[in-house]
C-alpha cells in the first residue's frame, strides 16, 4: 500500500472516530458537578468534649441543626461516609467528606482518616476510616461499629445501560508505603508495609427478593478502576468503560472487578423495610435489564477499618456517556 493511501486510512479512520464521540451523549449525574453541599451541625456528647461538628454532605445547599438523622431528607440520591453515630450512648459524628474551592465551583475531597473517640480527656477508641462518596443513604445514627455495612443502603433504581463513567479527578496519594488497621472498638492501631488506592466502581445491577425478603442480584455491568498515584494536576474528562455481561471475558477485565463475595456484600432495603446483604449470584448478559446502580468513589480500596492515612482523593464533575 502506498504512503498516499496509508494517510487517506488513517485520516479516514480518525473521522469515523470523531464522528462517534460527537454521537455519544454525556449526562451529569444528579449533584454531581458538586457545586452544592448541605451542612449539618452535629452536637457531640459532654463525655467526648460537647463539639459542635459540622459535617457535610451532597445535595440542596442548607444548614440543619438538632442532630437531624440523613435517613429522614431527601435532598439527593448521593451519600458520604460523613454520618452520626451513637455508640454506648455517645453521640460523635465523622467528617471524611468536604466540598473545596475548584475554578468558580466546588469538588469533593475524599479523604482517609483516623477517627479518635475520646471519654473524659483520654483517647479510648481509634478508627481508621475511608472517606467515600456513593449513590444510596445511611441509616443513623449508625449504632453497630461491628458492622459498617450494615447501615449504608447502597445503590439506587436505575434502568439505564451508559456506556462509561467520565470524572475529573485528582490523586492526592502521597502516603503509598504504609497500611494502618484498627479493629471495632480498638485502643490502638497497627501499621504494616503496602499501598492502598482510591477506588471508583460502578456496577449495573438486576435486582430481585424473594418472599422471605432476601435480595439477589446479578452483575449486569461493571465499571472499576485503582488510582494509585500521586497527581498533583487535575485530569479531566477521564474516562472509565463499562463492561456488559461476564466481564471475566473482557481484556479489560482485572480482578478487583470480580463479583462482590457473600461475605462482603453491600446492604439494601427489602420491601419490608430490613437491611439485607444483596448477594450477587452470578453475572448477567448484556441483554439483561437493569433495575440498580452501584457507584462508589472512595479514597481507600481496602475495605473498613484499614488504608493508607492522609491519602486524599479529589472528583469533579462525574457524568454518564451514552
Amino acid at each position: 500500500m502506498s504512503r498516499y493511501r496509508y494517510i487517506i486510512l488513517f485520516f479516514s479512520l480518525f473521522s469515523l472516530f470523531a464522528q462517534a464521540q460527537e454521537n455519544e451523549e454525556i449526562e451529569m449525574m444528579e449533584f454531581g458537578d458538586f457545586d452544592h453541599w448541605f451542612v449539618r451541625e452535629i452536637e457531640e456528647s459532654r463525655v467526648v468534649g460537647g463539639n459542635t461538628l459540622y459535617i457535610y454532605s451532597i445535595g440542596k445547599s442548607d444548614t440543619l441543626r438538632n442532630n437531624v438523622s440523613i435517613k429522614a431528607l431527601q435532598y439527593s440520591p448521593w451519600g458520604t461516609s460523613n454520618v452520626m453515630a451513637r455508640i454506648a450512648g455517645i453521640i460523635k459524628g465523622t467528617n471524611t467528606v468536604f466540598p473545596v474551592k475548584r475554578d468558580n465551583g466546588y469538588c469533593a475531597r475524599i479523604e482517609t482518616c483516623l477517627i479518635e473517640l475520646k471519654a473524659l480527656g483520654f483517647v479510648n477508641i481509634k478508627v481508621v476510616t475511608a472517606g467515600a462518596i456513593y449513590l444510596g443513604g445511611a441509616s443513623e445514627p449508625v449504632n453497630d461499629p461491628n458492622n459498617l455495612y450494615v447501615n449504608v443502603d447502597m445503590g439506587i433504581p436505575f434502568n439505564k445501560k451508559p456506556k462509561a463513567i467520565m470524572l475529573d479527578y485528582k490523586s492526592d496519594m502521597k502516603n503509598l508505603t504504609t497500611i494502618s488497621r484498627s479493629k471495632p472498638g480498638s485502643f490502638s492501631v497497627k501499621e504494616f508495609e503496602g499501598q492502598d488506592n482510591a477506588d471508583v466502581f460502578c456496577f449495573l445491577q438486576k435486582r430481585w427478593e424473594d418472599k422471605d425478603g432476601n435480595i439477589y442480584a446479578k452483575r449486569v455491568g461493571t465499571a472499576r478502576e485503582f488510582f494509585g498515584e500521586y497527581n498533583e494536576k487535575w485530569v479531566n474528562n477521564h474516562r472509565i468503560n463499562i463492561i456488559y455481561g461476564n466481564a471475566t471475558k473482557s481484556p479489560e477485565y482485572k480482578d478487583y472487578m470480580k463479583l462482590t463475595p457473600k461475605e462482603k456484600s453491600f446492604y439494601a432495603r427489602n420491601s419490608k423495610g430490613e437491611m439485607v446483604p444483596v448477594i450477587e449470584t452470578d453475572w448477567g448478559s448484556e441483554n439483561d435489564e437493569v433495575t440498580h446502580i452501584v457507584f462508589m468513589v472512595s479514597s481507600g480500596s481496602r475495605g473498613a477499618y484499614e488504608g493508607g492515612l492522609n491519602n486524599a482523593f479529589l472528583v469533579d464533575n462525574i457524568k454518564f456517556v451514552y
